[in-house]
Protein backbone atom coordinates (compact mmCIF):
# COMPACT_ATOMS: atom_id res chain seq x y z
CA UNK A 1 0.00 0.00 0.00
CA UNK A 2 1.34 3.42 -0.97
CA UNK A 3 2.16 6.04 1.66
CA UNK A 4 -0.50 8.41 0.37
CA UNK A 5 -3.16 5.71 0.65
CA UNK A 6 -2.13 4.95 4.24
CA UNK A 7 -2.38 8.65 5.13
CA UNK A 8 -5.81 8.80 3.52
CA UNK A 9 -7.03 5.82 5.54
CA UNK A 10 -5.72 7.37 8.77
CA UNK A 11 -7.41 10.69 7.99
CA UNK A 12 -10.66 8.89 7.14
CA UNK A 13 -10.51 6.96 10.43
CA UNK A 14 -9.91 10.15 12.43
CA UNK A 15 -12.81 11.87 10.67
CA UNK A 16 -15.06 8.90 11.41
CA UNK A 17 -14.20 9.11 15.10
CA UNK A 18 -14.68 12.92 15.19
CA UNK A 19 -18.04 12.75 13.44
CA UNK A 20 -19.26 9.89 15.62
CA UNK A 21 -18.22 11.65 18.82
CA UNK A 22 -19.70 14.96 17.67
CA UNK A 23 -23.03 13.38 16.78
CA UNK A 24 -23.14 11.72 20.22
CA UNK A 25 -22.37 15.01 21.98
CA UNK A 26 -25.04 16.80 19.97
CA UNK A 27 -27.62 14.17 20.88
CA UNK A 28 -26.67 14.30 24.57
CA UNK A 29 -26.81 18.12 24.58
CA UNK A 30 -30.17 18.11 22.85
CA UNK A 31 -31.57 15.73 25.49
CA UNK A 32 -30.22 17.99 28.25
CA UNK A 33 -31.84 21.06 26.76
CA UNK A 34 -35.16 19.28 26.34
CA UNK A 35 -35.02 18.06 29.95
CA UNK A 36 -33.92 21.34 31.59
CA UNK A 37 -35.37 23.91 29.22
CA UNK A 38 -32.00 25.68 29.17
CA UNK A 39 -30.92 26.89 25.74
CA UNK A 40 -27.13 27.17 25.92
CA UNK A 41 -24.98 26.50 22.90
CA UNK A 42 -21.60 24.86 23.65
CA UNK A 43 -18.51 25.70 21.63
CA UNK A 44 -18.47 22.48 19.62
CA UNK A 45 -22.02 23.09 18.42
CA UNK A 46 -20.97 26.56 17.26
CA UNK A 47 -18.27 24.85 15.18
CA UNK A 48 -20.90 22.69 13.55
CA UNK A 49 -23.10 25.70 12.78
CA UNK A 50 -20.12 27.59 11.38
CA UNK A 51 -19.58 24.77 8.88
CA UNK A 52 -22.89 25.58 7.25
CA UNK A 53 -23.14 29.28 8.12
CA UNK A 54 -25.38 31.51 6.04
CA UNK A 55 -24.80 35.25 5.86
CA UNK A 56 -27.35 37.91 6.72
CA UNK A 57 -26.08 40.35 4.09
CA UNK A 58 -28.34 43.19 5.21
CA UNK A 59 -26.68 43.25 8.64
CA UNK A 60 -23.22 43.43 7.06
CA UNK A 61 -23.84 46.54 4.96
CA UNK A 62 -22.28 49.90 5.93
CA UNK A 63 -24.43 52.67 7.40
CA UNK A 64 -22.59 55.35 5.43
CA UNK A 65 -22.91 55.78 1.65
CA UNK A 66 -21.13 52.99 -0.21
CA UNK A 67 -20.77 51.14 -3.50
CA UNK A 68 -21.39 47.40 -3.27
CA UNK A 69 -18.60 45.42 -4.93
CA UNK A 70 -19.40 41.95 -6.28
CA UNK A 71 -16.41 39.81 -7.17
CA UNK A 72 -17.44 37.67 -10.13
CA UNK A 73 -14.38 35.43 -10.17
CA UNK A 74 -14.36 31.89 -11.47
CA UNK A 75 -17.13 30.11 -13.32
CA UNK A 76 -20.62 31.58 -13.03
CA UNK A 77 -22.64 28.58 -11.93
CA UNK A 78 -24.93 27.62 -9.09
CA UNK A 79 -22.77 25.02 -7.41
CA UNK A 80 -22.84 24.61 -3.63
CA UNK A 81 -19.55 22.94 -2.79
CA UNK A 82 -19.99 20.96 0.42
CA UNK A 83 -16.32 20.66 1.33
CA UNK A 84 -13.93 23.51 0.57
CA UNK A 85 -14.30 26.85 -1.18
CA UNK A 86 -15.93 27.96 -4.39
CA UNK A 87 -14.70 31.09 -6.12
CA UNK A 88 -18.19 32.27 -7.06
CA UNK A 89 -21.24 31.97 -4.80
CA UNK A 90 -24.25 32.28 -7.08
CA UNK A 91 -27.10 32.24 -4.59
CA UNK A 92 -25.14 34.40 -2.17
CA UNK A 93 -24.58 36.95 -4.95
CA UNK A 94 -28.29 37.11 -5.75
CA UNK A 95 -29.11 37.55 -2.06
CA UNK A 96 -26.47 40.27 -1.74
CA UNK A 97 -27.96 42.24 -4.64
CA UNK A 98 -31.37 42.06 -2.97
CA UNK A 99 -29.83 43.41 0.24
CA UNK A 100 -28.16 46.24 -1.69
CA UNK A 101 -31.46 47.14 -3.33
CA UNK A 102 -33.10 47.48 0.10
CA UNK A 103 -30.24 49.53 1.56
CA UNK A 104 -30.66 53.31 1.77
CA UNK A 105 -26.88 53.75 2.01
CA UNK A 106 -26.05 51.87 -1.15
CA UNK A 107 -25.37 54.12 -4.13
CA UNK A 108 -24.32 51.69 -6.88
CA UNK A 109 -23.00 48.23 -7.72
CA UNK A 110 -19.54 47.49 -9.12
CA UNK A 111 -18.90 44.12 -10.76
CA UNK A 112 -15.25 43.13 -10.43
CA UNK A 113 -14.86 40.52 -13.16
CA UNK A 114 -12.29 37.83 -13.72
CA UNK A 115 -14.31 35.03 -15.20
CA UNK A 116 -14.42 32.64 -18.18
CA UNK A 117 -18.22 32.83 -18.13
CA UNK A 118 -20.55 30.10 -16.97
CA UNK A 119 -23.85 28.37 -17.54
CA UNK A 120 -26.48 30.07 -19.67
CA UNK A 121 -29.14 29.88 -16.97
CA UNK A 122 -27.00 31.27 -14.15
CA UNK A 123 -25.41 34.06 -16.21
CA UNK A 124 -28.88 35.11 -17.32
CA UNK A 125 -30.25 34.91 -13.78
CA UNK A 126 -27.48 37.20 -12.52
CA UNK A 127 -28.04 39.61 -15.42
CA UNK A 128 -31.78 39.78 -14.70
CA UNK A 129 -31.14 40.32 -10.99
CA UNK A 130 -28.87 43.28 -11.80
CA UNK A 131 -31.46 44.73 -14.16
CA UNK A 132 -34.10 44.32 -11.48
CA UNK A 133 -31.85 46.19 -9.03
CA UNK A 134 -31.52 49.09 -11.49
CA UNK A 135 -35.25 49.23 -12.13
CA UNK A 136 -36.13 49.04 -8.46
CA UNK A 137 -33.58 51.60 -7.20
CA UNK A 138 -32.68 53.80 -10.16
CA UNK A 139 -29.02 53.36 -9.15
CA UNK A 140 -26.23 52.60 -11.63
CA UNK A 141 -24.26 49.40 -12.16
CA UNK A 142 -20.61 49.48 -13.24
CA UNK A 143 -18.34 46.70 -14.47
CA UNK A 144 -14.58 46.42 -14.24
CA UNK A 145 -12.84 43.67 -16.25
CA UNK A 146 -9.53 42.80 -14.63
CA UNK A 147 -7.60 40.26 -16.70
CA UNK A 148 -10.47 38.63 -18.61
CA UNK A 149 -14.25 38.57 -18.79
CA UNK A 150 -15.43 36.07 -21.38
CA UNK A 151 -18.82 35.00 -22.68
CA UNK A 152 -21.10 34.85 -19.61
CA UNK A 153 -18.81 37.42 -17.99
CA UNK A 154 -19.44 39.75 -20.89
CA UNK A 155 -23.16 38.85 -20.80
CA UNK A 156 -23.62 40.07 -17.21
CA UNK A 157 -21.62 43.23 -18.00
CA UNK A 158 -24.50 44.20 -20.31
CA UNK A 159 -26.38 45.25 -17.17
CA UNK A 160 -23.69 47.88 -16.52
CA UNK A 161 -24.21 51.54 -17.29
CA UNK A 162 -20.49 51.80 -17.94
CA UNK A 163 -17.84 49.14 -18.56
CA UNK A 164 -14.22 49.69 -17.58
CA UNK A 165 -11.43 47.30 -18.59
CA UNK A 166 -7.84 47.04 -17.52
CA UNK A 167 -5.52 47.91 -20.39
CA UNK A 168 -4.23 44.32 -20.37
CA UNK A 169 -7.66 42.70 -20.16
CA UNK A 170 -9.31 40.58 -22.83
CA UNK A 171 -13.04 40.14 -23.32
CA UNK A 172 -15.71 39.04 -25.77
CA UNK A 173 -16.27 35.40 -26.70
CA UNK A 174 -19.89 36.17 -27.51
CA UNK A 175 -21.41 32.79 -28.19
CA UNK A 176 -22.71 29.51 -26.79
CA UNK A 177 -21.09 26.11 -26.38
CA UNK A 178 -22.36 22.66 -25.46
CA UNK A 179 -19.71 19.98 -25.17
CA UNK A 180 -19.41 16.28 -24.46
CA UNK A 181 -16.95 13.44 -24.93
CA UNK A 182 -17.32 10.30 -27.03
CA UNK A 183 -15.82 7.79 -24.60
CA UNK A 184 -16.67 4.66 -26.57
CA UNK A 185 -13.05 4.00 -27.63
CA UNK A 186 -11.85 4.32 -24.05
CA UNK A 187 -14.70 2.17 -22.74
CA UNK A 188 -13.79 -0.53 -25.27
CA UNK A 189 -10.18 -0.57 -24.12
CA UNK A 190 -11.24 -0.84 -20.47
CA UNK A 191 -13.89 -3.45 -21.20
CA UNK A 192 -16.74 -1.17 -20.13
CA UNK A 193 -20.09 -1.32 -21.86
CA UNK A 194 -22.77 1.23 -21.08
CA UNK A 195 -26.30 -0.15 -21.38
CA UNK A 196 -29.16 2.31 -21.73
CA UNK A 197 -32.77 1.17 -21.81
CA UNK A 198 -34.71 4.10 -23.20
CA UNK A 199 -38.16 5.12 -24.30
CA UNK A 200 -36.91 6.62 -27.57
CA UNK A 201 -33.95 6.84 -29.92
CA UNK A 202 -32.83 10.21 -28.62
CA UNK A 203 -33.29 9.64 -24.88
CA UNK A 204 -29.64 8.62 -24.35
CA UNK A 205 -28.11 11.50 -26.27
CA UNK A 206 -24.72 12.65 -24.99
CA UNK A 207 -24.26 9.70 -22.65
CA UNK A 208 -20.70 9.40 -23.89
CA UNK A 209 -20.82 5.82 -25.14
CA UNK A 210 -21.33 6.46 -28.84
CA UNK A 211 -21.18 9.02 -31.63
CA UNK A 212 -24.21 11.24 -32.11
CA UNK A 213 -26.51 10.99 -35.10
CA UNK A 214 -27.11 13.99 -37.36
CA UNK A 215 -30.63 14.31 -35.99
CA UNK A 216 -29.38 14.38 -32.41
CA UNK A 217 -26.76 17.02 -33.19
CA UNK A 218 -29.43 19.10 -34.92
CA UNK A 219 -31.66 18.94 -31.83
CA UNK A 220 -28.93 20.45 -29.69
CA UNK A 221 -27.90 22.89 -32.40
CA UNK A 222 -31.38 24.42 -32.31
CA UNK A 223 -31.12 24.89 -28.54
CA UNK A 224 -27.66 26.46 -28.88
CA UNK A 225 -28.97 28.81 -31.61
CA UNK A 226 -31.81 29.98 -29.37
CA UNK A 227 -29.40 30.83 -26.55
CA UNK A 228 -27.09 32.55 -29.02
CA UNK A 229 -29.98 34.69 -30.28
CA UNK A 230 -30.72 35.67 -26.68
CA UNK A 231 -27.07 36.65 -26.16
CA UNK A 232 -27.11 38.85 -29.27
CA UNK A 233 -30.29 40.55 -28.10
CA UNK A 234 -28.77 41.27 -24.67
CA UNK A 235 -25.63 42.77 -26.25
CA UNK A 236 -27.68 44.92 -28.65
CA UNK A 237 -29.68 46.35 -25.75
CA UNK A 238 -26.73 46.70 -23.39
CA UNK A 239 -24.45 48.45 -25.91
CA UNK A 240 -27.15 50.26 -27.88
CA UNK A 241 -25.99 48.56 -31.08
CA UNK A 242 -27.82 46.96 -33.98
CA UNK A 243 -27.60 43.27 -34.84
CA UNK A 244 -25.55 44.15 -37.92
CA UNK A 245 -23.07 45.99 -35.69
CA UNK A 246 -22.79 43.16 -33.17
CA UNK A 247 -22.89 40.06 -35.39
CA UNK A 248 -19.41 40.42 -37.01
CA UNK A 249 -17.83 40.22 -33.53
CA UNK A 250 -20.15 37.55 -32.11
CA UNK A 251 -18.39 34.45 -33.43
CA UNK A 252 -16.70 33.52 -30.17
CA UNK A 253 -13.64 35.70 -30.76
CA UNK A 254 -11.91 37.42 -27.84
CA UNK A 255 -10.55 40.94 -28.06
CA UNK A 256 -7.97 43.10 -26.36
CA UNK A 257 -9.26 46.00 -24.31
CA UNK A 258 -8.14 48.37 -27.06
CA UNK A 259 -10.01 46.45 -29.77
CA UNK A 260 -13.10 46.02 -27.59
CA UNK A 261 -13.28 49.78 -27.05
CA UNK A 262 -12.75 50.44 -30.75
CA UNK A 263 -15.71 48.26 -31.77
CA UNK A 264 -17.96 49.50 -28.94
CA UNK A 265 -17.97 46.49 -26.61
CA UNK A 266 -16.61 48.45 -23.62
CA UNK A 267 -16.52 52.12 -22.62
CA UNK A 268 -13.20 52.98 -21.09
CA UNK A 269 -9.70 51.55 -20.53
CA UNK A 270 -7.89 52.10 -17.22
CA UNK A 271 -4.42 51.25 -15.96
CA UNK A 272 -5.52 49.90 -12.58
CA UNK A 273 -8.56 48.88 -10.57
CA UNK A 274 -7.93 51.87 -8.28
CA UNK A 275 -8.22 54.17 -11.29
CA UNK A 276 -11.57 52.64 -12.20
CA UNK A 277 -12.77 53.18 -8.62
CA UNK A 278 -11.67 56.82 -8.73
CA UNK A 279 -13.54 57.42 -11.99
CA UNK A 280 -16.70 55.76 -10.67
CA UNK A 281 -16.56 57.81 -7.47
CA UNK A 282 -16.15 60.92 -9.61
CA UNK A 283 -19.19 60.05 -11.72
CA UNK A 284 -21.22 59.73 -8.52
CA UNK A 285 -19.70 62.98 -7.21
CA UNK A 286 -18.56 61.12 -4.10
CA UNK A 287 -14.76 61.06 -4.03
CA UNK A 288 -14.43 59.50 -0.58
CA UNK A 289 -17.19 56.92 -0.94
CA UNK A 290 -16.53 53.45 0.46
CA UNK A 291 -16.27 50.41 -1.82
CA UNK A 292 -17.71 47.56 0.25
CA UNK A 293 -16.93 44.05 -0.97
CA UNK A 294 -19.54 41.30 -0.65
CA UNK A 295 -18.63 39.14 2.38
CA UNK A 296 -17.80 35.49 1.80
CA UNK A 297 -19.17 32.51 3.67
CA UNK A 298 -16.95 30.91 6.26
CA UNK A 299 -15.87 27.31 6.05
CA UNK A 300 -15.89 25.50 9.36
CA UNK A 301 -13.44 22.97 10.73
CA UNK A 302 -15.38 19.99 9.39
CA UNK A 303 -15.39 21.44 5.87
CA UNK A 304 -11.63 21.92 6.13
CA UNK A 305 -11.02 18.35 7.30
CA UNK A 306 -13.23 16.83 4.62
CA UNK A 307 -11.63 18.90 1.86
CA UNK A 308 -8.15 17.74 2.93
CA UNK A 309 -9.27 14.13 3.13
CA UNK A 310 -10.77 14.33 -0.37
CA UNK A 311 -7.43 15.53 -1.71
CA UNK A 312 -5.59 12.57 -0.17
CA UNK A 313 -7.91 9.71 -1.08
CA UNK A 314 -6.91 8.20 -4.45
CA UNK A 315 -9.58 8.12 -7.16
CA UNK A 316 -10.72 4.92 -8.79
CA UNK A 317 -10.73 4.49 -12.58
CA UNK A 318 -14.52 4.77 -12.50
CA UNK A 319 -14.35 8.09 -10.60
CA UNK A 320 -11.85 9.46 -13.11
CA UNK A 321 -14.11 8.48 -16.02
CA UNK A 322 -17.16 9.96 -14.32
CA UNK A 323 -15.39 13.27 -13.63
CA UNK A 324 -14.08 13.32 -17.20
CA UNK A 325 -17.60 12.94 -18.52
CA UNK A 326 -19.04 15.54 -16.11
CA UNK A 327 -16.51 18.19 -17.12
CA UNK A 328 -17.91 18.13 -20.64
CA UNK A 329 -21.58 17.70 -19.80
CA UNK A 330 -22.49 21.00 -18.15
CA UNK A 331 -25.28 21.84 -20.54
CA UNK A 332 -25.54 25.17 -22.32
CA UNK A 333 -22.63 27.46 -21.52
CA UNK A 334 -21.71 31.06 -22.14
CA UNK A 335 -18.11 30.04 -21.54
CA UNK A 336 -14.58 30.14 -22.93
CA UNK A 337 -11.38 28.62 -21.59
CA UNK A 338 -9.16 31.39 -20.14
Amino acid sequence: MKGKQIIALVVAAVLFIIIGATNLLVQVEAEKQRATGVDETPDYMELLRESRQEIDYASKLPYEDFIGVINVTGTIQNVEEVYGNTEYDHQGTLDYIDALADSYSNQAILLYEETPGGTVIDADELYLKLMDYKEKTGRPVYAYMHSYAYSGGYYIAMAADKIYANRNATTGSIGVIMSTYNLKGLYDKLGIEEINITSGDNKAMFTGDDAQTEKQIQIYQEIVDQSYSQFLDIVEKGRNMTEDEVKPYADGSVFSAQKAKEIGLIDEIVDTYAEAQEKIAGELDAQNIDFSVMPKKKNGILNFLFSKAAELIPKSDNQVLQELSETKNKGLMYYAEP
